[in-house]
């Protein structure tokens, strides 16, 4: 199994999650297109 960092495995989790349920939301400072203060949301205001 390839090793990730944190931030991508949480990354991944919230991309998984909002990916099976519409209803999924995303709160906090600078999450939008900046990906929040450690970039862990990064890519993912753009694919939703």
């Amino acid at each position: 199994m390839p090793r990730r960092t944190m931030i991508e495995a949480i990354r991944d989790a919230m991309d998984v999650s909002m990916g099976r349920d519409d209803k999924v939301v995303v709160f906090g400072e600078d999450v939008g297109f900046f990906g929040g203060v450690f970039r862990c949301t990064q890519g993912l205001q753009a694919k939703y």
